[in-house]
């Protein structure tokens, strides 16, 4: 493996040092990329009615989580009372554990409303092991994420909602200098504040441009994953090019001794995946044996897993937060081998189904969902036989609505990933775990709960479910609510929720054609309160649905939108090698609508004149609603990928902590500094 420690000139000479080398630290090139420690790129320095409301194991395909979690009645292991008050504890003991529940988080990525067994209408057969962990538990009706990656995973660690923290516009680029700003606090670093061991696996996708920005440097004691918006499942290249590329025909050998081939580019793909630690110094995994070639979720299942064997082992007196971001079911559907279905015994009449499924990203896309049920599988199997599932919290989440030029679908509600339609930011969620009291086993809660909601329920769990206090950890201003106590006493309804609106998001600025940002002289954004959901200038994104076989045959690579039934040409059919990104789906007109999002889920009948008072109100509140500048910085080429090079085409932290401010090409940053002041 690749190792590397911190060298604060690194980032200068982009990889080269005065005497030719990669580092200050390194006298000459390795000869041997396999067998060398190498330098990294370091930072030079870390820095450290409506009314308005206040402010692995081989995966077992057979089993059930029911079967898994059942307590044996001679246990002699306590299982918390069931807080109602009436007397009620489960059969095993009287006594309630003062032990921490350990806490497994499974972040979903691009996963719509229609891609999920329990509630799909075309793949309810794909997920059968997350079926069950849902029903065993606690299904949110009306979960609510942010329409992009990045904002959705900024507001689940920190609590706020994106606009309070500078990430309500637009996802990081590899070679963009920013992140989560480190003013903010994350979820691990609170946790470990309480006596948790945390680590984190899979995707990051908040910002690596420097070191502190890592993982590792924000709360958690170990990562291995890949830092940018998305990979090839096996190879864990990242194809999207960069700009500050020069061709080479199918002669020229990089200087990794690979052929890129014909008609492509020195900067077509690059690496991304690693192993970071809290020293700052990192291992480069993409071309190493054991995982190059090697599927994401196959590494993150064995990584969980002795994550989980070494807890149980060193740690047995402490309590785990594992932090599980898949790749699964992001762009590009790379197809799985028929080795793959066969290694993991999986039974033929699933596997019919899949191949039946007439549209081939669809289909790339299923047999990715079903990767993911036998992984978390995997997963729960391993946390049953170390540190128990008698006493872990499981919550499973969707980043973002479906993206159906990638084989997503949100199916009935319209739109889905970039817009603030239903469909992009109402996705599929549920938290499970053995110790539920019986009575929220099976559970829909429909009350409206945010994506920023989770670390405040955690709180809320920890306290109910153990002697820790948690009251005063987090911050007074943070917009994150607890809904343990509703779930605990029963409070399912809408209307009975902890929460009668939520800001979808506030967004003033507009992305230019040269990647920097300037002001809009009006506000894009949402907002549900109550009954009633206002979207103010977003773009028309309309109702997908996936093509049954009979539609296929009838109408071709076309897709049907249940609004009229009109055929929409798809092209070629299938995007499954190309990454498509749905947001240049939208068109050049803007409209604002009013729904009754209780009586119209679908978002079909916009009442925005009819209840014209409703509207204004509403608008006025978000037109008025107080946010932060985005955090967001435009590409400097140039700088990232002469460090990328330099790191055997991996992906690095490549920058100073302040060059995003002092070295935007063309005068960016200034430029915005100043269009940005002029803002609301």
């Amino acid at each position: 493996m690749l190792g590397f420690t911190a060298v604060s000139s690194f980032y200068a000479s982009h990889g080269t040092s005065s005497s030719g080398g990669v580092a200050s630290s390194v006298d000459s090139y390795p000869a041997s990329a396999e067998s060398v420690s190498a330098s990294t790129a370091a930072s030079s320095a870390a820095s450290g009615s409506l009314s308005t409301p206040s402010h692995g194991a081989a995966p077992v395909n057979s089993g059930t989580f029911a079967n898994l979690m059942t307590v044996d009645p001679t246990s002699t292991v306590p299982v918390a009372g069931s807080g109602y008050g009436d007397g009620h504890e489960a059969a095993t003991t009287a006594t309630t554990t003062t032990e921490m529940p350990h806490i497994v988080v499974f972040m979903v990525d691009d996963q719509g409303w229609n891609d999920i067994g329990y509630q799909s209408s075309d793949l309810d057969w794909a997920t059968p092991f997350i079926d069950n962990l849902a029903e065993t538990g606690v299904i949110l009706d009306h979960y609510y994420t942010m329409h992009l990656c990045t904002p959705a995973r900024a507001s689940l660690l920190t609590g706020y909602y994106p606009v309070h923290i500078s990430m309500q516009h637009d996802v990081i680029q590899p070679d963009a200098p920013w992140g989560l700003p480190l003013d903010y606090k994350l979820m691990p670093q609170y946790l470990s504040e309480l006596g948790y061991k945390t680590h984190a696996v899979g995707k990051w996708h908040l910002g690596f441009y420097n070191e502190t920005y890592l993982p590792t440097s924000r709360g958690f004691e170990s990562y291995i994953g890949y830092l940018g918006d998305q990979e090839h499942y096996k190879t864990h290249r990242y194809d999207k090019a960069l700009e500050d590329a020069n061709p080479y025909d199918n002669k020229t050998l990089m200087d990794d001794g690979e052929n890129y081939g014909e008609g492509m580019v020195r900067s077509t793909y690059f690496y991304d995946f690693i192993e970071t630690k809290p020293d700052w110094s990192f291992e480069l995994l993409g071309k190493e044996e054991g995982y190059a070639n090697i599927s994401s979720a196959e590494i993150f299942v064995r990584r969980a897993s002795q994550t989980l064997e070494d807890h149980s082992e060193y740690h047995s007196d402490k309590s785990i937060f594992m932090y599980m971001a898949w790749q699964n079911v992001h762009g590009p559907m790379d197809m799985l081998e028929d080795s793959y279905w066969e290694n993991n015994g999986f039974d033929k009449e699933r596997l019919a189904k899949m191949r039946e499924i007439p549209d081939d990203t669809r289909r790339h896309f299923a047999a990715l969902l079903m990767q993911l049920d036998t992984s978390i599988e995997s997963v729960v199997n391993k946390v049953n036989d170390t540190i128990g599932t008698d006493r872990t919290l499981f919550i499973y989440a969707s980043d973002n609505g479906g993206c159906k030029d990638a084989g997503g679908y949100n199916t009935p509600l319209r739109g889905g990933k970039h817009y603030l339609y239903e469909g992009g930011i109402r996705v599929p969620a549920f938290m499970s775990a053995q110790f539920f009291d019986v009575k929220m086993k099976g559970q829909t809660y429909k009350g409206l709960f945010h994506v920023s909601d989770w670390l405040a329920t955690i709180m809320g769990m920890i306290a109910s479910e153990s002697d820790t206090p948690t009251d005063g950890l987090l911050p007074a201003t943070i917009d994150s609510v607890s809904h343990w106590s509703n779930m605990m006493h029963g409070a399912w309804e809408y209307n009975e929720g902890e929460r009668d609106e939520i800001v979808l998001n506030v967004d003033r600025w507009h992305t230019n054609s040269d990647f920097t940002i300037s002001p809009l002289n009006f506000t894009r954004g949402a907002v549900i309160r109550g009954d009633w959901k206002l979207i103010l200038n977003e773009y028309d994104n309309r109702w997908y649905k996936p093509l049954t076989l009979e539609e296929w045959q009838s109408n071709g690579n076309y897709s049907v939108g249940l609004s009229d039934d009109t055929l929409r040409p798809s092209g070629t059919g299938s995007t499954k090698g190309v990454g498509h990104d749905c947001g240049d789906d939208m068109g050049k007109n803007m409209t604002s609508y009013l729904f009754n999002i209780t009586n119209d889920p679908h978002e079909t009948d916009n009442l925005i004149t009819q209840y014209g008072s409703i509207a204004s109100t509403l608008q006025l509140y978000l037109e008025s609603y107080s946010v932060k500048k985005p955090a967001y910085q435009r590409e400097m080429e140039t700088k990232a990928v002469g460090v990328f090079e330099k790191n055997f085409r991996h992906l690095v932290p490549w920058c100073e902590i302040d060059c995003g401010a002092s070295a935007g090409r063309a005068g960016t940053y200034a430029k915005w500094q100043s269009e940005s002041a002029k803002s609301p």
